[in-house]
């Protein structure tokens, strides 16, 4: 599970330099594979919910390493129940949300973050470790 947060972690600050013109090309690709166009990141609104998004995901991520760096091993179904406790709810609302905007793919990806934090944290909670 700590790979899988070093991964959002990584995956959020992308998506912060999206926020800038002159690294949101490094999204462009991402981006136009979920939505099956050519995307347009250079608007104010979309970087600003670039810069939001990256944050918040970049954070999300260091919070769960430090939960799995220094909770998981003394207290592990509590660890499991408040790791689930926001994947859950993330994953429905933008699973939900790509599907109103148009971008069904984006589902596939959160299907496999999804998997990535549900699988571990059900071998935790059964007493298996976190990053098995």
């Amino acid at each position: 599970m700590s790979v899988a947060a070093l991964v959002t972690t990584a995956f959020g600050l992308l998506i912060a330099l999206a926020a800038h013109p002159a690294t949101s090309s490094l999204m462009q690709p991402l981006v136009g594979l979920i939505l099956w166009a050519e995307p347009e990141l250079a608007g104010r609104e979309t970087r600003l919910f670039a810069a939001i998004a990256g944050g918040v995901m970049f954070g999300w991520g260091l919070m769960i390493l430090a939960l799995v760096r220094h909770l998981a091993d003394t207290r592990p179904r509590l660890t499991a129940r408040l790791i689930l406790t926001g994947i859950l709810p993330w994953f429905a609302l933008d699973s939900l949300a790509s599907l109103a905007a148009g971008a069904p793919l984006n589902v596939a990806a959160n299907l496999v973050f999804l998997a990535a934090f549900a699988v571990p944290a059900r071998w935790l909670a059964a007493g298996q470790g976190a990053d098995n």
